[in-house]
């Protein structure tokens, strides 16, 4: 356990101290490079059953291309799954391909779990410093997703590469000129990981809403005293929508068939059952949302993409009680609390509050990740096993 949290915060206070450096691109890229490879040797040096899905799928196609003498041997390969016989061709072609070429380049499993790690880290990363809102709070950016994420990263690796880089390609979206290009360009790249690339479609229709020239800065006039931002009803017809749907799941999975998301309507079909528990969980963050709001909303552009964000990931958890695979929904969208919550330690005009906040978020990260990681046991990384004590 204590392996995880160590390499988090040594991490972290190499990215702290990096942002610090302002004369020499080289030191600060050096400095940089170790603390984006910490989490990176972590990953590589585990054992095989750190992570169910090294069992399940790396370590076959691992396996395949070591034996394979051609990449189109590699692509037809085989192995058996208790009754049926699994193809290398039936995995995305850039998962599989990507496996192959770190195998021959390697020619071992803890350097393909290494690099698997390194083209999740690193997108994840780069796109954190495309936000300019977070200037000097990368490295806590990067801690909210060792806390909250790296353990899942763990078991669920083909998703989270294709997440790191629509993440990636989302940053560019909201911070370049030719964002939307880059962003498509990356969706495509995302999709040859992980099918699930595609729920990237929604954050760029949600893009699209909270930045048309119609909705931005105006305002429902009720009365003379009483005015209501475009954008917050458009945030609570979307959250009325979202519970509609998660309530009525029936209709959702027809919404899923159309648009070519079949895999995933079988994790959400069925009678939803309000999880309180779910809500529980993640009170603190939305009282930090409540009490840091209005000054959230005035000081960042994007703040309403980023609620928006916050609260498809709490709307899709609600599918937890139908399958427990269902919260896998959700993950593309709760990727984004490693930009929203140091924000949101950032938004008060008070520095003392904000370090309060700050303080006590860490805590509660930290206490998320014991609970999960250590206690539930979730993706079953923890005890932590190094590959040679296996």
């Amino acid at each position: 356990m204590a392996i995880y949290l160590i390499s988090f915060f040594i991490s972290c206070m190499f990215l702290k101290l990096s942002e610090s450096i302002k004369k020499s691109k080289v030191l600060r890229f050096l400095v940089v490079f170790i603390a984006l490879m910490i989490p990176c040797v972590v990953a590589g040096m585990r054992a095989q059953i750190i992570g169910t899905d090294i069992e399940v799928y790396v370590k076959p196609l691992f396996e395949c291309a070591k034996k394979s003498t051609t990449f189109s041997r590699y692509f037809n390969m085989s192995w058996r799954n208790s009754w049926k016989a699994i193809y290398v061709y039936s995995f995305e072609s850039g998962f599989s391909t990507f496996i192959y070429l770190i195998t021959m380049l390697t020619k071992s499993l803890q350097g393909v779990l290494f690099f698997i790690h390194f083209i999740i880290i690193i997108p994840i990363y780069l796109g954190l410093r495309k936000f300019k809102d977070l200037k000097n709070s990368t490295w806590f950016g990067m801690l909210v997703f060792y806390l909250m994420i790296y353990n899942v990263t763990l078991n669920l690796m083909r998703q989270y590469i294709s997440i790191a880089i629509v993440f990636y390609g989302t940053s560019c979206l909201l911070n370049d000129k030719n964002g939307k290009f880059k962003f498509f360009v990356y969706l495509i790249i995302a999709y040859l990981f992980h099918s699930s690339a595609l729920l990237g479609l929604f954050i760029y229709i949600f893009y699209c809403i909270f930045h048309h020239q119609y909705y931005k800065n105006r305002v429902l006039k009720i009365s003379e005293d009483f005015k209501v931002p475009i954008n917050q009803l458009l945030i609570l017809g979307i959250v009325f929508a979202g519970i509609i749907m998660v309530m009525n799941s029936d209709m959702l999975v027809k919404v899923l068939e159309i648009l070519g998301f079949d895999y995933y309507s079988k994790y959400i079909a069925g009678d939803v059952t309000f999880l309180v528990s779910k809500i529980i969980k993640i009170m603190p963050i939305i009282l930090l949302f409540i009490i840091t709001y209005r000054y959230f909303i005035k000081k960042y552009p994007d703040s309403y993409f980023y609620i928006l964000m916050f609260v498809m990931d709490v709307l899709i958890s609600q599918f937890s009680s139908v399958n427990a695979y269902g919260v896998r929904i959700g993950y593309l969208f709760q990727t984004f609390s490693i930009v929203s919550f140091p924000l949101l330690c950032n938004s008060h005009p008070q520095k003392l509050i904000n370090k309060l906040i700050k303080l006590l978020l860490i805590i509660y990260l930290i206490v998320y990740w014991y609970y999960y990681f250590v206690y539930s046991g979730s993706n079953e990384t923890v005890p932590y096993i190094p590959y040679w004590k296996f």
